[in-house]
């Protein structure tokens, strides 16, 4: 369900997980790159400085995964929500 706030012209849209065949499906993302992030969900805190210096500015925790998860399936939740016009 979502929600219009006239006041600060905002829209209250639900977010939720998505899931690994979500992101196959819907981005440039590869299996390799989607099981790597799973994979820091097990990862040593130890071990996240070594990885970061591998990327550019990217910072990583064991909650890496679950947050892209939200971030992906929030997105796809505003994407439906506007072309099926319930905002």
């Amino acid at each position: 369900m979502c929600a219009w706030d006239s006041q600060t012209l905002s829209v209250f849209v639900p977010h939720f997980h998505s899931y690994k065949n979500d992101w196959l499906t819907t981005s440039n993302y590869s299996k390799k790159h989607i099981d790597f992030m799973k994979s820091l969900e097990s990862t040593k805190a130890r071990e996240y400085p070594e990885i970061e210096n591998r990327l550019n500015s990217i910072y990583l925790c064991t909650d890496t995964y679950s947050a892209a998860l939200m971030s992906a399936g929030s997105l796809l939740n505003v994407v439906d929500s506007v072309v099926t016009d319930k905002v």
